[in-house]
């Protein structure tokens, strides 16, 4: 019978009235920890669910009854067997479970006499009364209503304690009593045997001896009867030891068998393991390098280049003196800066407006209308056939205030389209100031941990990216876990731009990072060197990206928030922490494709591949953070769509996605995976400021064909825009 066993895992959330991680892997039987508060379920192929719902309320009832304590470590019980205080707790703890949640008898009785009908304790009712006391307890609390254990008046009042049992402590004290008791009918056996033996001895000397035989005869075969006494003693004590059952008294016989038919049960179809990954809490003071530090760094670096004469000459590029002549490209960027911000304020003051008109229809659909209880004097005098006399005011519910969080993409392969995605990201903050939202940019990087860091600690550390000399994994998170996501050492958060700085400073660090852009296109006159562009730890972002909006919606006072991703493609395999297998040592391993991210008391199980995981990854911090969305913008290269429609938009065709593209100069997925809105940007389309001069064809004869194409070609990117902005704004406002 097929068993949906996400819902068991909410069951169990459910009855524990807690939080916990539940885990569905290939083991023999149900287990809780009660330290880790993972609740382990097993994958049965067979299983009903009354057996499923029996075995998540049994864990549950540990969780929520027996206490995480070292019980086999305390004087007093260190010579009690395990399988003793497990036959006796779970006799405490399903009584509890029953008494707590009445619906659940009826599971446990369904559930056990399926078990006992498929004979799981392996019973043999010949020898029942053979069977170690412990045994003859297990049977009698899981499946007494169909067997007939049978008692002894000593042994009764052991199993009437053990239905009577409240607290921890009661269940020690009588699993002791129970082991000793054992032991005491262990030596009465032992020395029954013995008796019985040396009776059946002298029984037989008498019987067989001669009144002849002479006294060496007698001496020899006293002696040998003593010997085989001796053997045989030994034989008996082994016998006695494994009467009941054929197991001694320190184990359960009956729990061994169940985990005998519970193995055959596991469905083994698949036999790779589930990993179950969690997203840790980092350490925002180490992964997020705060915007003072980084604008201080580029500020020096860049006038350091503004400043140097020979920026232009001999020192960077002697080789295009010829082609540069009297040209600077570095004060044209300057120049070029000042000019895009003033042609982009038209774009920017569209924003404005489209989010000030969805602004106001949501607040119009919010507007009711309510009498204040004061009579209007113009209706007065229609009292007579109008009850409605009283005067009214719309009242308009309060809006919520929202926050922009903008990821930005700083590895190697946007070099040349990083330039024209600056330029997005600068219209959509320029937006946010006008209509005073706050917001916060970020490029992820693992390759610009040394900005801020003075010379010293920068010689320490500035192999690490390499080596991870220096510098710590365990550093960036709060507490490093076993089987937590790991960060890198090297990875980095860079806040470049956000709503604390003045307009003066926001000015110049835009400033800033328009060079900073065109210096990675062109190569025209020195980049930082300490931001350079490096791989793409896109997972490392996200997982960050929990820790940085709480303390952004914390900060800002900020009910709804929008966190929108801009990159070039998908990130590398993420790695998690576990064991060595060579020591005790913690240390980080890719996550294999058949895992699954706990967060919120939820499960997210990946599928395939790791543009899959960091989908998952996505939606599992969104479960941790309310009333947040998540935006990507994923720029197209060609050849690029088809594996954009594979990782994001599976409900729709690859055809559909180009026919968009060619019609919109964009697509749009409205339902994309892990995403809320993902947008498909292809390169060519992605500047913003392209003039009909710069699509016009450079030859003297322009024919008319040739104007037309310029036309269409200009004003797609600029249609292709004006979609983007509208389909944003309305997903924000």
């Amino acid at each position: 019978m097929t068993v949906n066993i996400e819902i068991k895992g909410n069951l169990a959330r459910l009855l524990a009235t807690e939080d916990l991680m539940v885990e569905h892997k290939n083991v023999e039987t149900a287990s809780f920890n009660v330290e880790s508060r993972i609740l382990t379920l097993p994958q049965w192929k067979t299983a009903s669910e009354f057996v499923y719902d029996m075995l998540v309320s049994h864990e549950v009832g540990h969780a929520l009854f027996t206490p995480c304590r070292d019980w086999n470590k305390e004087d007093a019980y260190t010579q009690v067997p395990m399988d003793y205080v497990n036959v006796v707790e779970d006799a405490r703890i399903e009584r509890m479970m029953k008494e707590k949640f009445a619906g659940l008898n009826r599971d446990f009785f369904n559930a056990y006499k399926e078990l006992q009908d498929d004979n799981f304790f392996e019973v043999e009712l010949s020898e029942l009364p053979t069977y170690t006391l412990i045994d003859r307890i297990n049977l009698y609390f899981k499946v007494g209503l169909y067997l007939p254990v049978p008692f002894n008046d000593d042994e009764a009042e052991f199993v009437t304690r053990a239905s009577k049992t409240e607290t921890f402590d009661d269940v020690l004290e009588l699993s002791r009593d129970i082991y000793e008791y054992a032991k005491q009918q262990q030596e009465t056996q032992k020395q029954q045997a013995t008796a019985d033996a040396e009776g059946q001895d002298d029984v037989e000397n008498t019987d067989g001896e001669s009144t002849d035989t002479s006294t060496d005869a007698q001496t020899e075969g006293s002696s040998n009867n003593k010997t085989e006494q001796e053997e045989g003693g030994e034989d008996d004590d082994e016998m006695t030891a494994g009467k009941s059952g054929g197991n001694s008294i320190e184990e359960s016989r009956t729990q061994r068998a169940f985990d005998r038919n519970s193995d055959s049960m596991i469905d083994r179809s698949d036999s790779r393991e589930t990993t179950y990954v969690s997203i840790p809490d980092c350490n925002l003071d180490k992964i997020v390098i705060p915007v003072d530090a980084v604008k201080t760094y580029l500020d020096e670096h860049w006038n350091d280049v503004r400043n140097d004469e020979t920026t232009y000459d001999e020192q960077y590029h002697n080789h295009k003196r010829q082609y540069y002549e009297n040209y600077c490209p570095f004060m044209d960027a300057e120049k070029q800066y000042t000019e895009y911000k003033r042609s982009a304020m038209k774009e920017v003051n569209y924003l404005v407006k489209e989010f000030e008109m969805k602004k106001s229809a949501n607040a119009y659909a919010r507007t009711a209308t309510a009498k204040t209880g004061v009579i209007d004097t113009s209706k007065l005098h229609t009292y007579m056939y109008n009850e409605d006399i009283f005067k009214k005011i719309n009242v308009v519910a309060d809006g919520k205030n929202h926050g922009l969080i903008f990821v930005l993409d700083w590895s190697g392969s946007m070099s040349n389209i990083l330039h024209d995605s600056m330029k997005q990201l600068f219209n959509l903050v320029w937006f946010c100031k006008k209509v005073n939202i706050p917001f916060e940019v970020y490029a992820f990087s693992n390759d610009a941990w040394s900005i801020g860091m003075d010379q010293e600690d920068y010689n320490n550390c500035k192999y690490a990216y390499r080596y991870d000399d220096g510098l710590k994994r365990q550093d960036l998170v709060k507490n490093i876990k076993i089987n937590d996501l790991s960060i890198e050492a090297a990875f980095r958060m860079v806040t470049v731009l956000d709503n604390t700085l003045s307009n003066r400073d926001l000015d110049a660090q835009m400033k800033n990072l328009w060079l900073t852009s065109q210096s990675f296109r062109n190569g025209a006159y020195p980049h930082p060197q300490r931001f350079h562009l490096s791989g793409t730890p896109l997972n490392e972002a996200i997982i960050s990206l929990k820790s940085i909006t709480k303390r952004f919606i914390a900060e800002n006072k900020v009910q709804k928030s929008h966190i929108v991703i801009f990159t070039d493609g998908e990130g590398y395999d993420a790695s998690y922490n576990r064991r060595s297998s060579y020591d005790d040592s913690i240390m980080a391993s890719s996550v294999p494709y058949d895992s699954a991210i706990r967060a919120n008391g939820r499960t997210f199980h990946v599928l395939s591949n790791r543009c899959d995981f960091t989908n998952k990854l996505i939606e599992a911090v969104k479960s941790t953070l309310p009333d947040t969305s998540f935006i990507g913008f994923r720029v197209l290269a060609t050849g690029d769509t088809r594996s954009f429609t594979h990782y994001y938009a599976r409900n729709l065709t690859v055809e559909y996605i180009k026919g968009e593209i060619r019609k919109k100069g964009c697509v749009c997925v409205k339902d994309p995976k892990g995403m809320d809105l993902m947008f498909g940007l292809p390169q060519k389309n992605l500047n913003l400021d392209t003039d009909l001069d710069d699509t016009m064809p450079e030859k003297d004869n322009i024919t008319k064909s040739d104007i037309s194409r310029a036309f269409r070609k200009t004003f797609k990117n600029k249609k292709s825009n004006k979609i983007v902005c509208q389909t944003f704004i309305s997903q924000i406002a």
